[in-house]
């Protein structure tokens, strides 16, 4: 819980180095409220329902941010496998 009001919390304020206590309690007492009113108006399936909806964007967000972090990978490593042909090239001239 303490992350999620903090996170959001950062997210609705300018400063984001300085992010006082009562501003993070509203968005606790904000988030259980909205948590309560959703259980009562429609039960717990309604609560799961909401969950997955809200979680959909950020699911497209981490499949962007692991294709992108796969592609940096896959440059790093070509660009190590051909400075070690380099590197095998420099050591046959220096063996001749």
């Amino acid at each position: 819980m303490d992350s999620s009001t903090y996170m959001t919390a950062i997210f609705s304020v300018k400063n984001k180095n300085d992010i006082s206590v009562p501003i993070k309690t509203f968005w606790a007492i904000y988030v259980i409220l909205n948590a309560i009113l959703m259980i009562y108006l429609g039960g717990l399936e309604v609560l799961k329902f909401s969950a997955i909806v809200l979680a959909f964007p950020f699911m497209i967000i981490i499949l962007i941010m692991s294709y992108g972090l796969l592609k940096e990978s896959c440059r790093i490593t070509g660009e190590h496998h051909e400075e070690s042909e380099e590197v095998q090239t420099i050591q046959k001239i220096a063996d001749k």
